[in-house]
């Protein structure tokens, strides 16, 4: 008696503590600023959590660093695959500074970005762009990358465009393939133009 006594007075306290929790919790969130946007939020539906203002910084060694920001992420619970909404990359070390904006993206299996619609940046002194459809991919882990379906780069009146262009951070090289057309206009206008 004095057992089932005790097991209902136990019962009656955890139901008062969880009644004051959840009582603290409503209150809280009535009292939030209704214009203030939650830095994200559950999509049980589909697996997927929205983030707000994401960003991801990868740690190459104690110089070189990478940094990815998004508006807006979705990330899926069960791919670990992340969408991503209007998103800036930026590679820094020592040699390179590479500065990359995109419409969209997405980031697979924790290390291949893929960005893609009006791909531009800076790297160094060189202008780059994409085309509408241009799709930018990188591997955090080997440093190897690739840009299909059109690129240019500009420095001052030159100008370098291809189909397709590799890259890879760790050898610093660029080499572009398919279609490839170059534009010279030297800084003593006595040199030669090329043209191709």
């Amino acid at each position: 008696m004095i057992k089932n006594y005790l097991k209902n007075k136990l019962y009656k306290y955890f139901v008062a503590i969880i009644s004051v929790f959840f009582l603290f919790l409503v209150s809280f969130v009535l009292m939030k600023d209704g214009k203030d946007i939650p830095s994200y939020s559950p999509m049980i539906e589909t697996n997927k959590l929205q983030i707000f203002g994401l960003e991801m910084l990868y740690i190459i060694d104690d110089k070189t660093f990478v940094n990815l920001y998004s508006e807006k992420a979705y990330a899926d619970k069960i791919s670990m695959d992340v969408d991503l909404i209007n998103l800036k990359l930026s590679y820094n070390s020592d040699e390179n500074s590479i500065t990359a904006y995109a419409d969209k993206g997405i980031y697979e299996q924790q290390k291949i970005l893929k960005a893609s619609g009006n791909v531009k940046g800076v790297m160094e002194n060189l202008d780059f762009y994409t085309k509408e459809d241009g799709l930018l991919t990188y591997n955090y882990d080997t440093g190897i990358g690739s840009v299909e379906n059109g690129i240019t780069l500009i420095q001052g009146e030159n100008e370098l465009s291809s189909d397709k262009a590799e890259f890879n951070i760790n050898h610093n090289y660029i080499m572009f393939t398919d279609n490839v057309t170059f534009d010279y206009i030297p800084e003593d206008k006595n040199d030669i133009i090329i043209r191709n």
